[in-house]
């Protein structure tokens, strides 16, 4: 279908239901004891069951995945349910639809209902016609665009914790007047087919959307005054950071007026709280003008930076808006917090909750976070932990870690080019064969397969990356990815408006080495963690530029590798392939200025890693084979 989309609305999470004198009632229905006669639940897509279209309910949902009953008003006397993955059949297009509306003045149309939905793989729309033999013809409204995999409309927690119900308000007088008119319909639809996928999955099998308690009148339902932190606010870098690597963590936010009236002036304020002693360690704020009704004051800076001392601590950011000489009755949507943690020695982007996630298009991928080190020098890459849900599926199967020294996307493409990291590939790297008792726990490893860990330099951004290469196309790996964290308020704070580079998850298909940077949501656990030494405190370090050169490079039959060393030393070759799998381990004897060849007459054609040990360090090498 080919649907006009209109967002013309405002959302609210506190509403009375109580009728007010002057309004003017176009439909008001409590689905008390039942679905009306002079409502319609039509399946227009499905495989014909009785849970194929909305349903009349007292419990709440049934299937799976229950994201359980709506909390509404009138819950005691029932709703109504689209309950989608009680019915796991494919397609689901299910239509909800009114009795005929009269509407003679469409200056002023207002939408009001309580709902709890959860989104995955479908949408929830609002649809407003005139006919009922041509469905097609009907305005669409996106009941709650933008929504993300797996959220719930807007909560507590952006969208990851409910609120139950959420009370829907919404001007729909621009979508009537585009109709004309003075008789319509006004329908529920939920649509999941080929056009409303995300999650690499089919349609059908979401969860559920319930509603009750719909009001359409005349009156805008909001307060005169209510102002609104909004959910695109900019957090710290990371949610955990080593004490040795703190830096300024800057603010930005959104804010919206959602009421009814003009509000002359309001100020935010950013208050930084010690969350062991509950003391207020840092406030900045900024002061707005006039803001009116629907208006959003965008992607504004708030006050001055805050830079945590190094030491450990936990800490919380509040930002909080308010009007300035008004009082905002509905104190609900004024702030939003976040927790960050200054640590001993650990990176972390993600948080909890986490949700198992996969690439859509190729059973194949790699993913990881990107840190920045300001302070890197005498520093140590140790450790690194990753976690999976459905390791019980990948017994015997090998997944490699790799580490990337990156200077940052410096021509601007958005991609990790080998050009832009050191070596021209991972500078360490190891793996990690799962036994199958691994579903939803941490998995730590060294960063280095030969346990020396990787020594930092200052001002570097840092790749980890988890790869995976389905040995049959076909067996996908799920990776745990925290959901009640963006950090697309602080990219566009720290790339775009501050001029100081930052990035966050990396991600590529199948097993191309050149990783897309930037991502801001679902960000992969995948810690790292840092240390004054190596892992085995005397293990050799890294061999400096020029002490090993492997040509040429594509080989074909032959890999040779030329060795400018400072004293004799016997030397081990490792070759890994892009599974992480050792294909070739040879060892060489007095080694010092000369050359020695790898035969990799028996390789396929693909990329590998050359692991390079002597006495006086180590070293990785990328290499491709070409036959």
């Amino acid at each position: 279908m080919n649907f006009r989309k209109f967002t013309l609305f405002t959302l609210s999470l506190l509403l009375s239901v109580g009728l007010s004198f002057g309004q003017t009632i176009y439909l008001e229905e409590h689905f008390d004891g039942g679905l009306p006669d002079t409502w319609n639940s039509l399946e227009v897509r499905g495989n014909g069951a009785a849970d194929a279209s909305w349903t009349y309910t007292t419990t709440g949902p049934a299937g799976s995945f229950s994201i359980g009953p709506i909390a509404s008003t009138t819950a005691a006397n029932g709703w109504m349910i689209f309950d989608s993955d009680l019915n796991c059949s494919g397609e689901q297009e299910a239509w909800l639809i009114s009795p005929q509306i009269t509407i003679n003045d469409l200056s002023s149309v207002w939408l009001v209902f309580e709902s709890f939905y959860r989104n995955y793989n479908d949408r929830a729309l609002i649809r407003i016609g005139t006919d009922m033999n041509d469905l097609e013809s009907w305005e669409t409204v996106e009941a709650f665009p933008g929504i993300g995999l797996n959220e719930y409309e807007p909560g507590v927690n952006d969208g990851s914790v409910a609120a139950n119900p959420f009370v829907y308000q919404a001007n729909l007088s621009e979508v009537f007047q585009t109709i004309g008119g003075t008789q319509f319909f006004i329908a529920f639809e939920f649509l999941s087919d080929g056009t409303t996928g995300s999650a690499g999955s089919g349609p059908g099998c979401a969860y559920a959307w319930q509603v009750d308690d719909i009001v359409l009148s005349n009156q805008d339902p909001r307060e005169p005054v209510n102002m609104q932190l909004n959910s695109f606010y900019a957090i710290s870098r990371n949610i955990i950071m080593p004490a040795s690597q703190v830096e300024p963590i800057s603010f930005l936010c959104d804010i919206s007026n959602q009421g009814s009236m003009t509000v002359p002036a309001s100020t935010v304020t950013v208050n930084v709280v010690d969350a062991n002693s509950g003391n207020t360690v840092f406030t900045t704020s900024k002061s707005y003008g006039e803001i009116t009704p629907d208006s959003v004051a965008e992607n504004q800076v708030i006050g001055d930076s805050f830079t945590p001392d190094a030491t450990p601590a936990a800490y919380t950011v509040t930002y909080s808006v308010q009007p300035d000489g008004l009082t905002d009755t509905d104190q609900s949507n004024n702030e939003r917090s976040y927790d960050f943690i200054v640590s001993d020695t650990l990176f972390q982007k993600s948080q909890a909750p986490y949700t198992p996630i996969s690439a859509v298009n190729d059973a194949s991928y790699s993913l990881g976070n990107v840190y920045h080190v300001p302070n890197g020098e005498t520093l140590w890459a140790r450790y690194l932990t990753m976690a999976f849900s459905n390791a019980s599926e990948l017994v015997g199967q090998t997944i490699t870690t790799l580490l990337y020294e990156w200077d940052g996307d410096t021509n601007g493409d958005g991609v990790m080019n080998l050009a832009e990291v050191t070596t021209g590939g991972p500078v360490v790297f190891n793996s990690y064969t799962f036994d199958g008792t691994e579903d939803d726990q941490a998995i730590t490893i060294p960063v280095d397969a030969d346990l020396a860990g990787y020594p930092l330099s200052d001002d570097k951004f840092y790749v980890l990356v988890m790869q995976y290469v389905s040995p049959d196309g076909e067996q996908t790996i799920s990776t745990l990815a925290g959901q009640s964290i963006d950090y697309g308020a602080t990219s566009l704070l720290m790339n775009d408006t501050l001029g100081v580079a930052e990035y966050f998850s990396a991600f590529a298909q199948g097993t191309e080495s050149e990783l897309t940077v930037g991502y801001t949501t679902l960000i992969p656990l995948m810690r790292m963690s840092i240390g004054d030494m190596p892992i085995t405190a005397n293990q050799n370090p890294l061999l400096p530029d020029g002490a090993v050169n492997l040509f040429p490079n594509p080989v074909s039959n032959v890999a040779n590798l030329s060795f400018d060393l400072e004293n004799a030393s016997d030397v081990k070759v490792k070759i890994y392939d892009i599974t992480g799998k050792l294909v070739i381990n040879s060892e060489y004897d007095n080694v010092q200025n000369n050359t020695i060849t790898v035969n990799t007459k028996t390789l396929v054609s693909g990329n590998y890693l050359v692991r390079v040990s002597t006495d006086e360090g180590i070293r990785t090498i990328k290499m491709s084979v070409q036959h």
